[in-house]
C-alpha cells in the first residue's frame, strides 16, 4: 500500500503548510486559467499567482517550471515567504519526478529559510517531506530521524483538524518505515495513535490505510486472524 503518497497528496492539494486555512485548492482547470493570465501579462501580483500555480499544479514538469520562475522572482525581491513556497514546491515537483536527491536539496533550502523566520508551521511539515523522501530512497536511518523530529514538532501547538491530520499522516508514514525495518512494536504504536486521530477526524482513507498497515504487521508476526480482521476492515472502507 502506498502510504507515503497519502501525505504527499494532502500536502499538495489539502494542507500545504504555506497556505492559510481559508484557502481552497484550485482545480487543474483553474490553474490552467491562471497560467494563461500570467503568460498573457494580465496579472498584477506575480508572486501570488505564481505561488498558487506552483502549489496546485498537478503536472510535475509544469509544477517545477513555475516553482523555478517563482523562486527567481522571490530571490530578486528577497521575499522569504515566497522563497519558502518556491523551494517547497520545487521539492514536491522533483519528488513526483523521482528526482529524490534533488528534492531533498530543495526541501533543505526551504527548511533553512523557514528557520530564519522561526516558522514552525513550515518547519514541521518540511521535516515530514524530508523523511518521506529519505524513505523513498531506502535510507531508513535518516527517514526515522526526520520522522521523529517532525513528530516532536507536530505535537507542539496542535490547532484544529489540519494540524491533527498532519500529525496522523506523519505517524502513519513513520509507522510504515518501522514496518519496513521490522520494528513491529514501534510500527503498531504509531498506527494505534494515527488510527485514533483518523477516527476522531472521521478521515476514512486514512483509517483504511491504517487498518491495512496494522494487518500487514500482524501478518509478519504470524497473527493471522488479527491480520485478516484488519485487512478486511481496510477493504470494506476502501470499497465504500
Amino acid at each position: 500500500m502506498p502510504k507515503k503518497y497519502i501525505f504527499i497528496l494532502f500536502w499538495i492539494s489539502f494542507i500545504s503548510p504555506v497556505q492559510s486555512q481559508e484557502e481552497v485548492a484550485y482545480s487543474q482547470i483553474q490553474v490552467d486559467s491562471l497560467k494563461a493570465l500570467y503568460n498573457d501579462g494580465l496579472i498584477e501580483n506575480e508572486a501570488f499567482v505564481l505561488s498558487e500555480i506552483a502549489i496546485n499544479e498537478t503536472n510535475p514538469n509544469e509544477k517545477l517550471n513555475y516553482s523555478l520562475i517563482l523562486l527567481e522572482k522571490a530571490l530578486e525581491n528577497n521575499d522569504i515567504d515566497y522563497i519558502k513556497i518556491a523551494y517547497l514546491q520545487k521539492g514536491n515537483a522533483l519528488q513526483l519526478q523521482g528526482e529524490y536527491h534533488e528534492a531533498l536539496s530543495a526541501y533543505f533550502e526551504c527548511l533553512n529559510w523557514a528557520k530564519k523566520q522561526d516558522k514552525n508551521n513550515v518547519i514541521k511539515n518540511v521535516l515530514v517531506s524530508i523523511a518521506d523522501t529519505y524513505s523513498m530512497i531506502g535510507n531508513s536511518g535518516s527517514a526515522e530521524k526526520y520522522y521523529n523530529d517532525a513528530i516532536i514538532e507536530l505535537r507542539k501547538d496542535l490547532d484544529g483538524a489540519r494540524d491533527s491530520l498532519n500529525l496522523a499522516s506523519a505517524l502513519l508514514n513513520a509507522g510504515d518505515e518501522y514496518y519496513n525495518t521490522e520494528q513491529y512494536d514501534k510500527a503498531l504504536r504509531n498506527f494505534a495513535e494515527s488510527g485514533e486521530i483518523f477516527d476522531q477526524l472521521d478521515w476514512q482513507i486514512g483509517k483504511a490505510y491504517n487498518f491495512g498497515n496494522i494487518g500487514m504487521v500482524y501478518a509478519k508476526q504470524g497473527k493471522d486472524e488479527l491480520a485478516l480482521t484488519n485487512m478486511n476492515e481496510a477493504i470494506s472502507i476502501l470499497e465504500t
